[in-house]
């Protein structure tokens, strides 16, 4: 691509290192690393892709199989010229101690070119006067992947991956563990620890059946863990959820902590000591009342950028996030919003946690029981998610049938089992707890 970064002799030394018999023992390391688009002329993506493909057909690359893949791609006329550039790479002078080097340079220069080619085409949509929501939006994704690029190459070759797997056992077998807890044991049990990084997971539930809760349950147990959270809380205040939280925390009565002025001093000790922790802790909450992917991809990247790290990223819910593309439908909007959510929990490499309403149909339902398929009227959430899960409250349809309970439902678990459990729910204290430890603790 003419008049775009190129680093000419980083990409003849790669190809020179290549075709050497000195060269062979690193063409693992050079095929995972690099790409045939990561060169810029023309001429050089060709020959590197010669290279890969005798590399994936052969585990070596010999000259002789160099020129026969010419002769089989190249135009007749173009020939001569490739084998005598071949012939001129034979004698290439390279250093093998400098490979990591010139590999670093061609993925230095080919981000470069990713990031000249994203901006101009940013600025078409700038010069057209195109919707801003998308360009802001656009600029927000390229800033996030170009950062996780540094740090991060998606193509990984087997031995690689294997010796991943096996520390990932070694430290379960030593008791750590990546996953998030939720702060369920019995819901942990079931998922295998709790969430996995790069996991999107669905809470669905009707109107008033805690899903705010269940989930500000999970960041709480988070945070308290010295864990970096965000919330998207689109239904209600900053204030009004650090509420909750301290009621969660203290244990108080949620009702009680509108009178302040009733508090016994042993309550009051604790609702400090609540506020202090969340304080000092690394909640971070966005009272946005509709915000839009640009947004959220934005303020996480805010975060990331102060803590070097996010845990754990909560969306409370889907419907109220802003589509991009007023002319789309909302199924459309939301199907994409879906697959932009799966994408963030993917860059950031944490759980995405979003909750979701229900359609209307299960109230029609006999029994009023949720399944998976109450949340085909949110776009394609059920097919983006890796965990779909759905609370059930029978007391809100007769107050005599579980009181006090909610059935946890895991419709969907693409690592591991699904089934159900029933968590006890205090709602005086907006709070989710394992049934099996009350009743030890009562």
């Amino acid at each position: 691509m003419d008049g775009y970064p190129v680093n000419a002799e980083a990409e003849t030394a790669i190809i020179a290192v290549c075709i050497s018999p000195e060269g062979q023992e690193y063409l693992p390391k050079i095929t995972t690393e690099l790409m045939p688009a990561d060169f810029n002329l023309p001429e050089h993506i060709k020959y590197f892709d010669i290279i890969c493909s005798l590399y994936k057909t052969n585990s070596y690359v010999d000259i002789p199989a160099v020129y026969e893949e010419i002769k089989r791609r190249f135009p007749e006329e173009k020939q001569s010229m490739a084998i005598l550039f071949i012939e001129e790479m034979k004698n290439t002078f390279f250093q093998l101690y400098a490979l990591d080097s010139y590999i670093k340079t061609i993925k230095d220069v080919a981000a470069r070119r990713e990031i000249i080619l994203k901006l101009e085409t940013i600025n078409t949509k700038l010069s057209n006067y195109q919707d801003m929501t998308e360009i802001a939006s656009d600029i927000q994704t390229l800033a996030l992947r170009l950062t996780e690029k540094q740090k991060h190459n998606s193509l990984v070759n087997a031995k690689e991956a294997v010796e991943a797997y096996k520390r990932e056992l070694e430290e379960l077998e030593e008791g750590i563990s990546k996953s998030v807890s939720t702060g369920l044991k019995d819901l942990d049990d079931i998922l295998g620890g709790g969430f996995k990084a790069g996991d999107l997971i669905v809470v669905g539930a009707r109107t008033s059946h805690g899903k705010t809760i269940f989930v500000s349950g999970m960041a709480l147990n988070l945070i308290k863990k010295g864990g970096v959270v965000i919330i998207f809380a689109t239904e209600i205040r900053a204030a009004r959820l650090i509420q909750k939280l301290v009621s969660q925390k203290a244990k108080i009565n949620n009702y009680n902590l509108k009178f302040p002025g009733a508090l016994k001093e042993v309550e009051k000790k604790e609702i400090n000591e609540a506020l202090t922790m969340l304080k000092e802790s690394d909640l971070y909450i966005d009272e946005a009342p509709r915000p839009t992917i640009a947004q959220i991809f934005n303020n996480c990247l805010k975060v990331k950028t102060i803590r070097q790290r996010i845990d754990l990223v909560i969306i409370d819910y889907i419907q109220r996030v802003g589509g991009q593309n007023t002319k789309d439908s909302r199924y459309e909007e939301l199907s994409k919003i879906s697959g932009d959510l799966k994408t963030l929990a993917q860059e950031l490499s944490c759980p995405v946690i979003v909750t979701s309403q229900l359609n209307r149909q299960v109230e029609l339902r006999q029994g009023k029981r949720p399944t998976i398929a109450d949340l085909r009227d949110c776009g394609r959430i059920e097919e983006e998610a890796d965990v779909a899960i759905l609370l059930y409250r029978p007391e809100r349809y007769d107050a005599k049938k579980y009181p006090g309970e909610v059935e946890i439902i895991i419709e969907k678990n693409r690592d591991g089992e699904v089934g159900s459990l029933w968590s006890v729910f205090q709602k005086e204290y907006t709070l989710f707890r394992d049934k099996a430890k009350l009743e030890c603790q009562i």
